[in-house]
């Protein structure tokens, strides 16, 4: 088993500021002009946005806040895939944009690092009507509940196969720490979205982290000492696909206001 995050720093190791890190950044990751026929290994597709433009209309903020805005959401710790955890609660759509979403767009990288408002979380399982409200109100399940329902017809997956669709919407400076799961691909509605990858045979302990306290980690303490393994990292666009193959680990964050959709495959 190897562990990434958890290495003995060695004395004098410098610090670089995470503002130089995120301006000077290399993409590491594969980025291609047509889709591969291998699936199995990571790589950022740029799609284009004319397919979106409606979606994003739909899922702008203002708009969102006029349409959706009273409907029940299930927010989460920005953790894992798993079952919602102790912080997971219901609220309205309207209360997440305006007391999560809208707050983090108007701090610094440093003010959020030491604010809980980006402790929280919208996206795919934990928006499932039946997680957050009781069945008797759920007229479609599994569904995402956010999303106007005339979006959810307007967007197709990048590849066939896909067994499941899920959104998210989330803040600045906000993202997912590490974890892996099914074979996934994952696009950018609107917004800039840092990805950072390992293959499978890396173990990591997050310590319970979110994201952004794992990247100054990353930047302020392990970046410079030899025996660190850099992820592969890009930043995304919107029209970017990422694909994130099974049990890769990946984690996110969010360099402005997000909106995106994943799609869930088969691995046959």
């Amino acid at each position: 088993m190897i562990v990434v995050l958890m290495l003995t720093l060695l004395c004098g190791a410098h610090a670089i500021e995470i503002s130089d890190y995120l301006r000077d950044l290399d993409c590491t990751i594969e980025r291609v002009d047509n889709i591969p026929k291998d699936l199995t290994k990571p790589f950022i597709f740029h799609r284009g946005v004319d397919h979106l433009y409606k979606i994003q209309e739909r899922l702008r903020l203002n708009e969102l806040l006029l349409s959706r805005g009273n409907v029940s959401v299930g927010l989460d710790y920005a953790g894992d895939g798993g079952s919602p955890t102790k912080l997971w609660r219901a609220s309205s759509l309207s209360d997440y944009i305006y007391n999560y979403v809208i707050p983090l767009s108007n701090m610094s990288i440093y003010e959020s690092l030491n604010d809980d408002v980006v402790k929280t979380y919208l996206w795919g399982p934990t928006d499932e009507c039946e997680r957050h409200r009781s069945e008797d109100e759920c007229e479609i399940k599994h569904r995402t509940e956010f999303i106007p329902m005339d979006v959810h017809s307007m967007y197709m997956c990048p590849w066939e196969g896909n067994t499941g669709i899920v959104w998210g919407l989330a803040g600045k400076y906000t993202g997912l720490p590490w974890h892996r799961h099914r074979w996934v691909s994952n696009e950018l509605i609107y917004g800039k979205k840092l990805w950072l990858l390992y293959d499978q045979k890396y173990q990591i302990d997050t310590e319970n982290k979110t994201s952004i306290e794992l990247l100054f980690d990353m930047v302020n303490e392990y970046i410079d000492d030899p025996e660190f393994v850099a992820p592969q990292v890009c930043v995304q666009n919107e029209g970017d696909v990422i694909n994130v193959p099974r049990l890769w680990n990946h984690m996110t964050f969010n360099l402005e206001t997000v909106a995106m959709v994943g799609c869930i495959y088969d691995p046959e």
